[in-house]
């Protein structure tokens, strides 16, 4: 590998990781969560699949509104939702609640 072809996967890589970390403020309204659908409540805390996703990047899948987690800005940055709902005092949907669980295991 030359020094100019090394230069630019680092160039590249620099970059790549910059757009992923700075992405979900383009992909997400971070003003309002985006609420199950299949359920409101775990022990008492509304629950949610983090921040509701920009109606031109993801809409909602049930009556304009709720989601149901499918939805691919919740998949590739679920840790990024998941540290959303935790700083705004949300519960995780059920679905995720069961991965984790089954992780434990």
């Amino acid at each position: 590998m030359t020094a100019y072809s090394a230069r630019r996967f680092v160039i590249w890589g620099v970059l790549f990781l910059a757009f992923y970390l700075a992405a979900p403020w383009i992909v997400f309204d971070m003003r309002q969560p985006a609420y199950a659908f299949d359920e409101d409540y775990f022990e008492g805390v509304r629950v949610a699949y983090g921040p509701r996703p920009r109606r031109l990047i993801a809409s909602p899948s049930y009556h304009s509104f709720f989601y149901d987690g499918t939805e691919w800005p919740f998949k590739v940055f679920r840790n990024f939702c998941e540290s959303w709902l935790s700083d705004h005092q949300f519960a995780k949907p059920n679905r995720w609640r069961e991965k984790d669980d089954m992780v434990c295991k």
